[in-house]
């Protein structure tokens, strides 16, 4: 294969990618599903792709964490030290409004981290750290 039938390939592709497209944008999915066939695609993306366009690819369940692993652990601290002058209620809103968050994401970081084991008694513990 030469140059030139190298790139004949490529619009050819770019051609075929267009035309899917513009099926599933126009909601014709036998179209969409024969230009995906048509093109040089390995099967599990297939798959997925005729997954995507009918409707049936599942999400993972819960957005991901914007913190790692330290930091959330630091902000299950920075609750449990606001916890020692009042609610746990009120220590999830002060910490929230200090770091910039809602209170629901830092509610359901420390649930998450809850569910991992860690709670107030093990924080007291020192483990944690204060």
């Amino acid at each position: 294969m030469d140059i030139l039938d190298s790139d004949d390939q490529l619009l050819d592709d770019e051609n075929r990618w267009g035309q899917a497209i513009e099926a599933w944008r126009e909601g014709d999915p036998e179209r969409l599903a024969e230009q995906l066939h048509r093109l040089s695609i390995p099967l599990f993306a297939r798959e997925f792709l005729a997954d995507l366009a009918s409707g049936d690819a599942k999400r993972r369940m819960g957005r991901p964490s914007e913190l790692s692993g330290p930091e959330e652990r630091n902000l299950f601290v920075e609750v449990m030290r606001a916890w020692e002058t009042g609610t746990i209620e009120v220590a999830i809103a002060s910490v929230a409004e200090r770091r910039g968050m809602s209170e629901g994401q830092v509610r359901g970081h420390i649930d998450r981290l809850r569910r991992e084991g860690l709670n107030r008694t093990l924080w007291k513990t020192g483990v944690l750290g204060s």
